[in-house]
């Protein structure tokens, strides 16, 4: 059975930095509501849940104050592009560690969801192999920029161990 959890993500308190922009990340669980799998500052522990667990970021900041601009911030596509995952807790994320699209050999995915639904930013954790993980989140703001400048936050996953 798959544990299907929404996220709600919104960012605050943006600000330059030398890798796009930086900002306060909140993370509200809006579903399930018997049990929290999402902290507020986005981390999650999985230890303890025996199941897959399909998490829909659903981004909730759709316009950002940056140097006293007012910008709007979104999803980039393709959506599983916007979040990158990273083995050992203390790892740094890449542009190379995004999610395939398709379930594969890996512990996570990103499918894409159905046109006539919405966008939301989707990962699938198999959470069987009892790792560590940090992922980056990212969306992008349309400051002028070709194509647009990225706010980029970094919790941690800790996945269940199936001994």
């Amino acid at each position: 059975m798959t544990i299907q959890v929404s996220v709600n993500v919104f960012v605050s308190n943006t600000k330059s930095s030398s890798k796009g922009y930086k900002g306060d990340f909140v993370y509200q669980q809006t579903s399930p509501t018997d049990k929290l799998y999402v902290q507020e500052d986005g981390s999650m522990d999985l230890s303890d849940v025996s199941d897959e667990v399909q998490i829909a970021f659903v981004w909730s900041s759709p316009w950002v104050l940056v140097d006293d601009r007012i910008l709007n911030a979104m999803w980039g596509g393709p959506l599983n592009a916007n979040i990158w995952i990273s083995e050992g807790e203390n790892s740094t994320p890449t542009s190379g560690d995004a999610p395939p699209v398709d379930p594969g050999s890996g512990d996570f995915y990103a499918p894409t969801p159905p046109a006539n639904q919405p966008q939301n930013l989707t990962v699938v954790d198999k959470n069987d192999d009892g790792k560590k993980y940090k992922y980056t989140l990212h969306c992008w703001v349309n400051d002028g920029t070709s194509d647009g400048t990225a706010i980029f936050d970094d919790p941690k996953v800790v996945n269940r161990s199936l001994d």
